[in-house]
C-alpha cells in the first residue's frame, strides 16, 4: 500500500469539491437572471427562463455528486502473514515484524486461560490446510480451525490497535470532551463476541477464574473496546467489524486464507535461526479497510479535525501488517549482503585455522 492513505487524498479534494458546488450554484443562479432579464428582448415564454435556470442547476448538482461519489468511498487492501512451525505446531514469533510479534503474545496469554483454543488448535493444525488424497496422487487446500483461530487473533489486534492510537492520539481532555469512548463488555453487541479472544480479554478479571499468572497474561487483564465520539461498532459477518460515526463508517475485515506466501530465499535460516527451513511455512492474513464518508461531511470544515486521526491509524496500521513495509523495515538485501559477508569471513577463518593446524602437524 502506497504512503499516501486514502483520507490524505480526501482532504486534498475537499477544499476543491467546496468551491465547486459554489460556483456550479452561482453559476446556475447567474444564467437564471441573465435569461430572466432577456426575456422581453426574446419575446419568449415566461416560464422558459426559470426552466432553463433549474435545469442547470440540477446539471451543476449532479456533477457535485458524482464527484462526491469518486472521493467517498475508498477500499484499501493489505497482506501480512503469520511464521508456522508445523513440526512444533506453533506459531513463529518474527522479530521486528510487529503483528507477528503481538500475535505471539496475544496468543500465549490465550493458550494458558483457554484450554479449548489448544484443544483446536491440536485438533486440526494449519500444517493440515494441505490434505493429501492418496487414490488421485494430489494436495487440496483446505480451512483449518486453527486458521479461524488465526482470524480471531488478527481481528483482535486490530481493535487492540484501534484502541491504543485513539488513547495516544487524544489527550485525556479529548476524553473528557468526548473524542472517543471505551465501550466495556456489556455494552457491546452480543455477536461482536463471537471472536473467542475478544470474548475472553473483555471479561473482568473476576469472571475468568483462577490462572497462573505470567507477565505475559498480565497484558491483558481487561480490554475495552475503543471508538471515536458517537461511534457504534457491530458485526457484519464473520470476521468482518463496522464501526460507524457520524462522519463515516470504517469496515474491518480479517481473513486468515489457506495460502502459503513466499519470503526471500534462506529468510527461516538466517533470519529466524530454523535449521530445517522445510519446516516453516508462512501463511498469508488478508486485511480490507473500506471507509465511507458522509457526503455532507464533505462539503464542511467543522468536525473534520476530529478525524484526521484516521490517516495516522491507517499508515501505522499499513507498516505494522504489511508484508512488504516488512520487509522495508528490515532492510532484507542489505541484511543478506552483510549475512553473506560474515559467513564468508568465518569459513575463511575456519579454513585458514585448519591450514595451520596441518602446517604445524607436518612440521
Amino acid at each position: 500500500m502506497k504512503k499516501t492513505i486514502f483520507l490524505a487524498s480526501v482532504l486534498k479534494h475537499k477544499g476543491a469539491v467546496t468551491g465547486f458546488v459554489v460556483a456550479a450554484s452561482l453559476l446556475g443562479f447567474g444564467i437564471h437572471l441573465l435569461s430572466s432579464s432577456l426575456e422581453q428582448a426574446l419575446e419568449i415564454y415566461t416560464f422558459m427562463p426559470a426552466s432553463i435556470g433549474f435545469a442547470l442547476i440540477m446539471l451543476s448538482w449532479a456533477m457535485v455528486t458524482r464527484q462526491l461519489t469518486a472521493v467517498a468511498k475508498v477500499v484499501s487492501r493489505h497482506e501480512g502473514f503469520v511464521c508456522y512451525h508445523r513440526g512444533r505446531n506453533e506459531l513463529i514469533e518474527v522479530p521486528n515484524y510487529r503483528f507477528s510479534e503481538q500475535l505471539d503474545r496475544i496468543m500465549r496469554g490465550l493458550s494458558v486461560e483457554n484450554t479449548s483454543i489448544k484443544s483446536v488448535w491440536a485438533k486440526d493444525p494449519l500444517s493440515a490446510t494441505f490434505k493429501h488424497d492418496a487414490q488421485a496422487g494430489t494436495f487440496q487446500k483446505r480451512d483449518t480451525e486453527s486458521g479461524q483461530v488465526v482470524s480471531e487473533l488478527a481481528e483482535f489486534f486490530l481493535l487492540r490497535k484501534l484502541a491504543q492510537h485513539l488513547s495516544v492520539y487524544f489527550n485525556p481532555e479529548d476524553f473528557l470532551n468526548g473524542g472517543f469512548a471505551h465501550l466495556e463488555r456489556d455494552k457491546l453487541p452480543k455477536d461482536l463476541l463471537q471472536n473467542r479472544v475478544l470474548d475472553l480479554f473483555t471479561r473482568s478479571w473476576q469472571d475468568r477464574g483462577e490462572v497462573n499468572l505470567s507477565e505475559t497474561v498480565k497484558r491483558f487483564t481487561q480490554f475495552d473496546v475503543t471508538v471515536p465520539a458517537g461511534g457504534k461498532i457491530r458485526r457484519l459477518k464473520p470476521n468482518c467489524i463496522e464501526i460507524e460515526t457520524p462522519a463515516f463508517r470504517l469496515t474491518l475485515d480479517v481473513a486468515a486464507t489457506n495460502y502459503t506466501v513466499k519470503l526471500p530465499q534462506n529468510f527461516a535460516r538466517l533470519y529466524l535461526g530454523e535449521a530445517i527451513a522445510k519446516d516453516v511455512q508462512y501463511f498469508q492474513v488478508k486485511l480490507k479497510v473500506q471507509a465511507q464518508f458522509n457526503g455532507a461531511s464533505l462539503l464542511t470544515q467543522d468536525g473534520w479535525e476530529d478525524y484526521a486521526w484516521l490517516n495516522a491509524f491507517l499508515e501505522e496500521l499499513d507498516e505494522d501488517f504489511s508484508r512488504q513495509a516488512f520487509l522495508r523495515q528490515i532492510e532484507w538485501q542489505r541484511t543478506t549482503a552483510v549475512a553473506r559477508v560474515l559467513m564468508n569471513a568465518q569459513s575463511l577463518a575456519a579454513q585458514q585455522a585448519a591450514s595451520k593446524s596441518v602446517a604445524s602437524q607436518d612440521a
